[in-house]
């Protein structure tokens, strides 16, 4: 059966009220670390939409076993640390909030990381919609930037992009607080960048990383 031309019209108000009541969710909090936002009923609502038209598939998704994480993880990621996997550059946030937390020792479940590419700008409240991301517990993190990392320490080409557009994962610190975490090869200084995020927009070619 066809919709009426008023049935269309309402559908049409409906989906302009969803996607203000999101922009208006992003706006409320967009100068904290809180995330991620929405409910699941909009969040479920807003995937089918615009899931296929937002992202492409950057990498093959990154199988992690089942492992224990553990001596000089610290280490391993410090800026100019004697046993750093590679040249790297912290913003304060980054350090306050995830290297100052690192642990000695993480046990790991396995876990398979999905790897896309913004095909638009988007935000943070618009990627946990349209892929239903989950973050990484810190751990988490830790094991695949180390892993990555160590595979393109001096910007090789590989799982993370080297050539302009940003990477960004999502880090769960707390049961109500999870943050944005990029990393960005600077070839003028010839240095990983870590930097962590407030709520905030992307742009197209952003490499996202999550569960």
């Amino acid at each position: 059966m066809f919709s009426t031309p008023n049935s269309f019209k309402m559908k049409n108000i409906i989906v302009l009220l969803l996607f203000s009541y999101c922009i208006t969710r992003v706006d409320a909090q967009v100068n904290s670390y809180d995330g991620f936002l929405g409910d699941s009923l909009i969040c479920d609502y807003y995937a089918q939409i615009f899931f296929d038209s937002s992202f492409k598939i950057a990498h093959a998704p990154l199988n992690i076993q089942r492992d224990i994480l553990s001596g000089g993880i610290k280490n391993k990621l410090k800026p100019g640390g004697e046993n750093s996997i590679a040249k790297l550059r912290h913003n304060e946030e980054f350090k306050l909030l995830i290297f100052e937390k690192i642990s000695d020792k993480y046990t790991l479940s396995g876990f398979t990381i999905r790897i896309f590419e913004l095909e638009r700008p988007m935000t943070d409240y618009d990627i946990r919609c349209a892929s239903d991301a989950v973050a990484l517990n810190l751990g988490e993190f830790c094991f695949a930037l180390i892993k990555m990392l160590a595979a393109q320490p001096d910007g090789e080409d590989g799982t993370l992009s080297t050539n302009g557009p940003i990477n960004v994962f999502y880090v769960r610190l707390s049961p109500e607080r999870t943050i944005s975490v990029s990393a960005w090869w600077d070839r003028a200084d010839q240095v990983w960048s870590l930097r962590a995020n407030k709520l905030r927009s992307w742009g197209p070619g952003t490499r996202v990383f999550i569960k």
